[in-house]
């Protein structure tokens, strides 16, 4: 079997993966990717602050082979409602489309 180097890559999993037993999880995928050459950034970032019309924060890990990412460069957007983020839908009755026996 071939192994593939990515030049970057991303990690997205629940925030406690950072926060949990004190950061122990993070340290060991830190030591592990670090010995494979990677630099890592971290941070843990709601979904609200980037589109989307739900409050669930998330733990990403960035990893690159020749640059370290900056977090400080995503530019957070405007909140959405869920209302706002499916008002241009086409509205469909109930079991409209529904498949038959």
């Amino acid at each position: 079997m071939k192994a593939i180097k990515l030049e970057i890559f991303i990690i997205e999993n629940v925030k406690n993966l950072i926060l949990y037993t004190k950061g122990y999880f993070l340290e060991e995928i830190k030591e592990r990717l670090n010995a494979l050459g990677y630099q890592l950034s971290y941070q843990i970032l709601n979904a609200k602050d980037y589109g989307v019309p739900q409050s669930r924060e998330r733990a990403f890990i960035v990893g690159a082979t020749h640059f370290s990412f900056d977090f400080n460069l995503l530019e957070p957007s405007q909140s959405v409602s869920v209302q706002e983020a499916i008002s241009d839908l086409a509205y469909f009755h109930s079991n409209e489309g529904a498949f038959g026996v």
